[in-house]
């Protein structure tokens, strides 16, 4: 396992439709987490990024890696939250972005994670100790699964390095396209929030941004 990681530059299949999502609070603050999309016109990230401690949601925007390592960056319209979040307990903790204008990029399918403990698996996201102002990198890292919690809402604990800014990423398993949870949180370790048949269904009631 490779708990340094490795700077993403290209735009290969994995890695083309992970993103950026830097959230603006009305209070003047911002949080930056990660995501992924399930469609091109809507991503997936951590519901708690759209939760902030003080103040409310005033525009969210997402940045998409271009040839060359350069990054685009566009607007979210709308949000839904998983009508199941709990903030208190973190059980699932995923949220969808809508966004201005469609991606032209192959998104994520969504699945259940079928997998066992001791598997490899693979996350890229952008670790905010990474980030600065005018330059975002995105990393991957490799994770071994520790503990799978299935009677306990899904979740998945991973042996591997856990950083802020790495909430909303998923996980890849054998080089597929294949998104099976959404990282929640990050002690002692990466925790992610792995889906169910009914994940994304309950995801209908949006919040229009006012930027």
């Amino acid at each position: 396992m490779d708990s340094k990681g490795r700077h993403v530059t290209g735009t290969a299949k994995n890695h083309e439709s992970i993103l950026y999502v830097e959230v603006h609070i009305n209070d003047g603050s911002s949080v930056g987490c990660s995501g992924f999309l399930v469609s091109k016109q809507v991503a997936l990230t951590a519901a708690h990024c759209l939760i902030p401690k003080s103040g409310e949601v005033e525009e969210a925007l997402v940045a998409v890696m271009e040839e060359g390592g350069k990054y685009r960056t566009l607007g979210v319209s709308r949000y839904s939250l998983s009508s199941r979040y709990n903030p208190t307990t973190s059980e699932y903790d995923y949220a969808a972005l809508f966004l201005n204008s469609p991606v032209d990029r192959e998104p994520y399918k969504v699945a259940t994670y079928q997998g066992n403990k001791g598997d490899l698996v693979v996350t890229a996201n952008f670790p905010g100790h990474k980030q600065k102002k005018k330059h975002l990198e995105m990393w991957e890292y490799t994770l071994i699964v520790d503990e799978i919690r299935r009677k306990n809402h899904n979740k998945l604990h991973m042996i591997g390095p856990a950083y802020h800014g790495q909430s909303g990423a998923t996980f890849s398993v054998n080089g597929e396209k294949v998104a099976y949870g959404v990282l929640s949180q990050g002690d002692n370790g990466p925790l992610f929030q792995t889906f169910d048949k009914p994940a994304l269904k309950e995801i209908s009631e949006w919040k229009r941004l006012s930027k």
